[in-house]
């Protein structure tokens, strides 16, 4: 298991899963109760 490959990943996706998570708001998938 490489924590540094994690960590890695974790940084090149975390923008991605912002922009995944903007677009389901958008479109009321999510909901903050």
């Amino acid at each position: 298991e490489s924590l540094e490959m994690k960590k890695i990943d974790a940084a090149k996706f975390s923008p991605f899963w912002n922009e995944i998570i903007k677009s389901l708001r958008e479109e009321d998938y999510i909901s903050n109760r």
